[in-house]
């Protein structure tokens, strides 16, 4: 089911220190928030549930929670352009100048698909999920973690999903693999928060699922850490596919540009993309923008 809409304008904003900040700030509230309740909150729900039913039932409740909040904050956005202090940062735009909006049955299927990918593909991986930490040795037992590991934990896993999405949506953009699962991510140029699900079940349990998962593994973090972590995700893939460039939040601007130009930038994180080079087509975007300020900067002083 293929979406068809006009070219839209794109409208280019660089990085800034903000949008490191934005997340820095985001991880450090989810870290003390478990740090602070953690250990009073798992003292309480010991004795009444096991690891299987806080880490499969209670998370993906948790995911759940989190996704359709935030997904459902975007949408409301889209649909009012409300609160316009907001709005002003949408980076696609119509070549009238209006923000362009999804009609009512396209976002029916689209949120049909993403349930259906949360039920069929993120709550049967939450189950390979605790085989796999269980058998790592995670244990409802162990004690919440010190500032200074949960750093180390974090470490791991920002690194994994910045090799294993950059990895997995590299090949999927090979024409075989693009044709057959990821064609259907790219049908929307202009994205929206929850299009960040809306894949083909299989490119959703590799390519979204694995990358994320597998740092938990990896880690060996605590449960809490593992949880914290999962909604740090969740709210920045929504963010960075909702075609807002908020500047105190994650810098959004170089997914969006995957969107609209369709190849390049395929890294969660942009580092393999500067490494590897993938990210060309965008810095010439940037150059263009940086080329245009000093050309305005120019004019303004020999007024």
């Amino acid at each position: 089911m293929l979406a068809i809409m006009a070219r839209n304008t794109f409208r280019y904003s660089p990085p800034s220190p903000l949008n490191l900040l934005g997340f820095v700030t985001l991880t450090s509230l989810g870290i003390l928030f478990m740090q602070t309740v953690g250990e009073p909150l798992l003292a309480r729900l010991r004795p009444r549930f096991s690891l299987f039913e806080i880490l499969v039932v209670g998370g993906f409740a948790w995911y759940m929670l989190v996704f359709w909040a935030v997904g459902l904050f975007y949408i409301r956005l889209d649909a009012t352009q409300r609160p316009a202090f907001l709005a002003r940062h949408k980076i696609q735009r119509r070549d009238d100048g209006e923000p362009s909006t999804l009609k009512p049955g396209r976002l029916a299927h689209t949120v049909r698909v993403v349930l259906f990918n949360q039920f069929f593909g993120t709550l049967p991986m939450l189950v390979v999920l605790y085989a796999c930490v269980q058998w790592r040795g995670m244990s409802l037992d162990d004690p919440i973690p010190s500032p200074l590991r949960v750093l180390g934990d974090l470490a791991i896993l920002l690194a994994c999903p910045e090799v294993l999405f950059y990895g997995f949506h590299r090949a999927l953009h090979w024409r075989p693999l693009m044709k057959r699962f990821h064609r259907m991510h790219h049908e929307f140029k202009e994205p929206i928060g929850i299009c960040t699900h809306y894949v083909h079940w299989v490119e959703h349990m590799t390519g979204n699922l694995i990358p994320v998962f597998a740092g938990i593994v990896v880690s060996g973090c605590h449960l809490w850490v593992g949880l914290t972590w999962v909604a740090i995700v969740v709210v920045n893939a929504i963010h960075t596919h909702s075609d807002y460039h908020f500047p105190w939040m994650g810098y959004a601007v170089d997914h969006d540009w995957h969107h609209y130009h369709v190849f390049g930038n395929y890294g969660a994180m942009g580092v393999l993309d500067r490494l590897l080079g993938t990210d060309a087509a965008l810095r010439e975007q940037d150059a263009a923008w940086r080329a245009a300020r000093d050309r305005g900067a120019q004019a303004s002083s020999t007024v």
